[in-house]
């Protein structure tokens, strides 16, 4: 029988709302702590069933599809984590929308694995890629979701968000993930105030 919730595949309108996930391109990156952002986009296109990534320029990774009934672009930069503002920037450009159509998912060194955190506006919080956001776009005023992944034991900050997730976390992550596309989900659906209060 054919399966509907694959209609996915067959969207073609364009997105209202952008969910850019923060990351480092490349397979030595890939298992870090700072591509969490990627960890969720990857999470939320098999989740909700999008298509394959495609590759708009050399900026974005982008999948278009449904979350809650929104027409969402997934979009994974394809800038260092550091130059995310460019990634930003050109979505932006590319769809036509605004600063308060989108949603930037980083990762937190100031929650521990396993916890997700809403916020409507805010500082860079450190995190080089909020920063390049934040002037890139000349406004802190766009929605973020944290992802947790603990703070530095030992050695430099660098070295730790450049680290792999331990194994005895990677439960921890998974059930972050799952609880940022279930926040996501309610937020597209009943506002950004209702997903704060439910997951924060």
């Amino acid at each position: 029988m054919f399966n509907f919730n694959k209609l996915n595949c067959f969207i073609k309108e364009n997105p209202t709302y952008l969910i850019f996930g923060l990351g480092n391109p490349g397979s030595e990156y890939r298992n870090t702590r700072h591509n969490a952002g990627f960890w969720c986009i990857e999470f939320l296109a098999e989740k909700f069933e999008f298509p394959e990534f495609s590759r708009k320029n050399k900026h974005i990774l982008v999948s278009t599809g449904k979350i809650a009934d929104e027409i969402v672009a997934l979009i994974k930069p394809r800038t260092f984590v550091n130059k995310s503002g460019d990634a930003v920037q050109t979505g932006l450009n590319k769809f036509h929308l605004g600063i308060e159509d989108i949603l930037i998912i980083s990762d937190d060194i100031a929650l521990p694995p396993g916890k997700i955190r809403l916020r409507k506006q805010g500082g860079s919080g450190g995190h080089n890629g909020l920063k390049s956001i934040i002037h890139t776009l000349g406004s802190n005023e766009f929605t973020r979701l944290r992802i947790g992944v603990g703070d530095v034991d030992e050695g430099s900050l660098v070295d730790h968000v450049l680290g792999p997730l331990p194994k005895e976390s990677s439960k921890l992550m998974n059930e972050a993930l799952a609880s940022a596309a279930d926040a996501i989900e309610l937020l597209l659906s009943k506002g950004l105030a209702e997903s704060m209060n439910t997951y924060n």
